[in-house]
């Protein structure tokens, strides 16, 4: 896994499929990008998205891509429309070697809610439903 050893410097995505993607902090969104190129995610090539994405408007292909699954972790943030179940197992394996007191700004339906929570009570969760409010799973 990942050699950072400040949570607060974690960063990239969970994948729609619960992959984790490791990427620099200021690469999430060109890393959208190469995902559609190599087809990685199947949806990014979908029609809506692909026409998302030639725009490049930042907001939106934010947006788009929290729709698609997509979970963004950067800057002690994690920012989503949801988790399910397989991503909140990845996302507890992203973040079992760090600090359990840390706490993480978490950001659901794009800034409409922002709570925070520990990596303490993210590892003892068993179903993604308990940290987000709208789930997918």
């Amino acid at each position: 896994m990942s050699k950072v050893l400040d949570p607060a410097q974690l960063s990239g995505w969970i994948l729609p499929d619960g992959s984790w993607l490791e990427v620099d902090a200021w690469w999430h969104l060109n890393s959208l990008y190469d995902l559609r190129a190599q087809g990685r995610v199947a949806g990014l090539c979908d029609p809506e998205p692909a026409a998302i994405l030639d725009v490049g408007d930042e907001a939106a292909v934010r947006d788009m891509a929290a729709r698609l699954g997509f979970v963004k972790i950067s800057r002690g943030e994690i920012d989503a429309y949801a988790l399910l179940d397989h991503q909140l197992k990845t996302l507890q394996h992203v973040l079992e070697e760090f600090d359990p007191s840390f706490r993480f700004r978490l950001i659901i339906m794009g800034g409409e809610r922002i709570d925070h929570v520990s990596i303490e009570r993210i590892m003892k969760l068993r179903s993604a439903r308990l940290l987000f409010a709208s789930t997918r799973s």
